[in-house]
């Protein structure tokens, strides 16, 4: 007896067509759940799972009936074809079905539906190794779903723009980064034995202005919101500077290490813009 074994480009389909064209988006996520759970189940039996979804939509249109400016010039089905890309793979038919009922709700259909078509492209199944003294994070499935909710609230044009995965744009200029509209897969750096634990700077965005008081070449004393706090020990500076080669974007700065306060030491990452002279708090230590 020969075995069939899928390839890993094979396309798993499932389709279906209905008696009376759908116009509401409601019954139009109960048919899509069925398809999704069919085409998921079938991947799931052969221990495979999927980042990639189409759906295409035939459309119910009639020209007597189409009331825009420009209606169509023959009858006849057309096709909606939406597509939704994963970061990761999944087996779980809800993340696109919640992904499906936002896009759609964004890019709903021109007409009713009669002909509904899904097709998911296999992949194999991502393991990611836990560790016991590793914090845990949110499934890539589940951030996408976020994603996808808050490019929703802020709409399709801004959200574009404003929601994304973080990116180094420039690996020289601290704290520069662009948004990506979709995730991309980063090799996780496995931590080294010998390696010890370091505070973590959290970042300020934007930046504090403050103003400091120098003795020398070294700061002496810190003026935050206000309030006047001795600084105990400096360490620096750090030049730094970079972009040089565009006006626009060079930036020329000396960065300090300070620990300020007398009962209540707080350490923070300082720096000068040598350009302005002006002082900013770029982060606090934990």
């Amino acid at each position: 007896m020969k075995l069939f074994r899928p390839s890993l480009w094979q396309k798993f389909k499932e389709s279906i067509e209905l008696e009376e064209a759908v116009d509401l988006l409601e019954p139009l996520l109960f048919l899509l759940n069925r398809l999704l759970d069919q085409a998921l189940n079938r991947l799931k039996a052969r221990s495979l799972a999927t980042d990639h979804i189409h759906v295409d939509l035939g459309l119910e249109i009639h020209s007597e009936r189409e009331l825009r400016s420009a209606p169509p010039k023959s009858d006849g089905p057309m096709i909606h074809q939406r597509a939704l890309k994963l970061p990761v793979p999944v087996q779980d038919a809800l993340v696109f079905l919640k992904l499906l009922q936002l896009d759609l709700a964004a890019h709903p259909p021109t007409a009713p539906v009669k002909k509904i078509s899904i097709r998911a492209f296999p992949a194999r199944i991502r393991v990611n190794q836990g560790g016991l003294f590793q914090r845990s994070v949110a499934e890539a499935a589940d951030l996408e779903v976020t994603l996808g909710q808050l490019r929703a609230v802020v709409g399709d044009e801004e959200g574009r723009h404003r929601v994304g995965f973080p990116v180094i744009r420039n690996p020289h200029k601290p704290d520069s980064f662009d948004l990506a509209h979709s995730g991309a897969s980063v090799p996780q750096k496995q931590p080294s034995q010998l390696s010890r634990p370091k505070p973590a700077l959290r970042i300020f965005r934007p930046w504090l202005k403050v103003s400091v008081e120098v003795s020398g070449d070294e700061p002496v004393s810190v003026i935050i919101h206000g309030r006047r706090r001795k600084v105990l020990h400096a360490s620096g500076p750090w030049k730094k500077n970079g972009g040089w080669w565009n006006g626009a974007e060079e930036w020329n700065r000396e960065e300090w290490d300070l620990e300020v306060g007398v009962a209540d030491k707080l350490l923070y990452r300082a720096f000068r813009d040598c350009r302005s002279g002006n002082w900013f708090l770029a982060g606090r230590y934990d």
